[in-house]
């Protein structure tokens, strides 16, 4: 139900679950069971879905993103990874966004999500690279701006 309230504790408890489904997947398809991967990374979407615990790096989206990839489904992989680099995208705008002694005192956490980013994009450079173009430009602003100014 996305109007229900999930707070941090159940919020993370939620994206661990996603990414043991995630890890699952990566596993059956190691072992080249795809149609039981394909039903696990069906499974996940169903139990949960994006619009109660929204995609992100944290809850395993990359790793079931390039498992749909793997399965080529690169629709769902699109889906995937573009939620993740859009959140990413988010997260950095607001924190190149600070001040100058802001960013450099969050400069590892601004880092932490221009690397979301750059992974997602390479999931989509795969999938949908016409898609990935607009983050690929998003991405070098971003870290042109926190090398300016962060001293990082």
């Amino acid at each position: 139900n996305p109007d229900i309230y999930l707070d941090e504790t159940v919020m993370r408890m939620c994206q661990t679950h996603r990414r043991i489904f995630a890890q699952l997947a990566r596993q059956l398809l190691a072992e080249g069971k795809t149609d039981k991967a394909r039903a696990v990374l069906e499974k996940a979407e169903q139990v949960i879905p994006a619009t109660t615990v929204p995609h992100n790096y944290q809850s395993g989206s990359l790793e079931m993103a390039q498992s749909w990839l793997s399965l080529d489904n690169k629709e769902k992989a699109t889906e995937l990874a573009a939620a993740v680099a859009q959140k990413a995208s988010e997260d950095c705008e607001w924190y190149t966004g600070l001040s100058d002694a802001r960013l450099q005192a969050s400069a590892d956490e601004c880092y932490y999500y221009l690397i979301q980013l750059s992974n997602a994009l390479k999931v989509l450079d795969q999938s949908a690279p016409e898609k990935s173009a607009t983050y690929e430009l998003a991405l070098r602003n971003y870290f042109a701006e926190f090398q300016a100014r962060a001293n990082y």
